[in-house]
């Protein structure tokens, strides 16, 4: 998989998240009552650190919202301009 960057669009940022997520994670959540029908268990720290390797873009912040993915959705929002 290559690097993300702030090039990396919507598609390739969700198939990094897909492949780092953890099932392991997933069932942490669970125990704590979060709904994982849309997560992939990736960590916060994690997510933050990707949102700041691909900088700001509204469009592909739109994009990785409209995924569906929690993970995802937590990215566009620390991403939108």
């Amino acid at each position: 998989m290559a690097e993300l960057s702030p090039q990396s669009s919507a598609e390739e940022i969700v198939a990094h998240l897909r492949s780092i997520g953890s099932q392991e994670n997933r069932l942490g959540m669970l125990r704590y009552g979060i709904k994982i029908e849309r997560t992939l268990g990736i960590s916060h720290g994690v997510q933050r650190q990707i949102a700041k390797k691909i900088k700001r873009n509204h469009e592909r912040a739109f994009e990785l919202w409209e995924s569906g993915i929690m993970e995802a959705q937590f990215i566009a929002s620390v991403t939108a301009d």
